[in-house]
């Protein structure tokens, strides 16, 4: 179910409320995955997960990865981050839709090893949703030349699903099945 006041391209700002969801016919199995509760506010410290770019293991494309990107700043419903410095975790084309979790978190099963002090269940804050892409500087492969645009992004933008009409929006969608809605 894609949300009812999304606003595509044409909106101010861009891709307003650029966000669904999903109704599954049966249950993950939680060794898989487990689930997560809507956050109730914004961390500017994030874990992204998605098949984009990550500087994890010297940078990969194409591979399911976990990464912290630069602390996100909230405007206008959504949350922004250049990568910057010398970590530039970011996303790339095929990461929309992915997770927003707030702190710095290691993995998604419960078996993913974390420091002892990580929160569980994990607080989604959001959803990424579109970048403004750099330019190339590692010429190689195609998926290389990719991630390089991403590595150099202008700006990343996720969606804020931590205001409350968001939060309202995903309750009543999903009768109050999303944990973080009682």
């Amino acid at each position: 179910m894609v949300h009812g006041d999304y606003g595509g391209q044409s909106s101010k700002p861009p891709y307003l409320n650029d966000f669904a969801l999903l109704h599954l016919d049966n249950p993950i199995s939680t060794q898989a995955a487990q689930p997560v509760v809507i956050a109730t506010e914004v961390s500017p410290n994030t874990t992204i997960a998605g098949y984009g770019y990550s500087n994890a293991l010297g940078g990969t494309i194409g591979a399911f990865e976990v990464s912290w990107p630069s602390p996100v700043t909230p405007n206008s419903g959504q949350m922004s981050f250049a990568p910057t410095g010398d970590i530039r975790s970011a996303f790339c084309q095929g990461d929309s839709g992915g997770p927003v979790f707030s702190g710095r978190v290691r993995g998604c099963k419960p078996s993913d090893i974390g420091d002892g002090g990580e929160k569980r269940p994990r607080s989604l804050q959001g959803v990424i949703s579109y970048n403004y892409l750099g330019l190339a500087d590692h010429p190689g492969t195609e998926a290389q030349e990719a991630s390089s645009k991403c590595r150099n992004a202008k700006s990343m933008i996720m969606q804020d699903i931590t205001l409350p009409e968001r939060r309202s929006w995903i309750c009543r969608a999903s009768n109050n099945a999303a944990s973080g809605c009682r």
